[in-house]
């Protein structure tokens, strides 16, 4: 995991608003379980507590559509800085990209109302990502750099870090991350984070249809590699 004390310290003032960006398949709704526990459901903004109809994405979010008491804002938005009257910190979390794609493979198999549910019903995961890469490229490449920084180059995801990030978790390290948070909008609050009792290993050994999902995702495993290793 990367945490930034520096940052961990502006947000602990009382008006501060943090941004939890949520990669898909990152165990990112594992942590927003946690924030509501850690919150209060009415405290967090996001799809499942303002409901799909209301909801803003971060780029639209405005002061007006806050409570005084909402603290935490968590979404599959891109990064933007928000035009609301507070200052702003983020968080997020990463999966090895190739582990994250065939969780992704899964979950749109088996989701109702998926827009890419049909094509991964009907193919297996080689030809998915192959077509899924011309009707929905986000999805594809390099999502969890887009994700935390707008941009697929990890050396501006770096210094947004230095700037303006509480931390970064592997999946495998979500308590360590919920720890920070509560730590910053609580003091000493225990939280426990449900994490998977298996999580999968990237394989030491890669196939074709590994290799062909790191060929278009190689800034994200660059990302991984750094959060993995704890350090910028």
């Amino acid at each position: 995991m990367i945490y930034n004390k520096e940052i961990i310290e502006r947000a602990r003032k009382e008006n501060a608003f943090l941004v939890f960006l949520h990669p898909q398949r990152t165990g990112g709704s594992r942590l927003k379980k946690g924030l509501y526990e850690l919150l209060g459901r009415e405290n967090v903004y996001s799809q499942q507590t303002i409901g799909k109809d209301r909801y803003k994405n971060l780029d639209e979010l405005r002061e007006g559509d806050l409570s005084s008491s909402t603290r935490v804002f968590a979404g599959h938005s891109d990064f933007c800085v928000p035009k609301i009257d507070r200052p702003v910190y983020y968080f997020s979390t990463v999966r090895h990209p190739v582990l994250r794609m065939r969780s992704f493979y899964a979950y749109c198999k088996e989701k109702e109302g998926h827009r890419l549910r049909q094509l991964a019903q009907e193919n297996n995961f080689v030809d998915f990502f192959r077509h899924g890469r011309q009707v929905a490229p986000k999805y594809f490449s390099n999502l969890q750099c887009r994700r935390l920084a707008s941009t697929q180059k990890l050396g501006k995801l770096k210094r947004l870090v230095e700037k303006s990030f509480l931390g970064i978790a592997e999946i495998g390290e979500l308590q360590k991350l919920i720890d920070v948070v509560a730590e910053v909008l609580h003091g000493d609050v225990d939280v426990d984070v449900p994490i998977p009792a298996k999580l999968e290993e990237p394989s030491p050994t890669l196939n074709e249809a590994d290799q062909l999902v790191l060929s278009h995702n190689q800034e994200d495993l660059a990302l991984w590699r750094m959060v993995k290793e704890g350090h910028l």
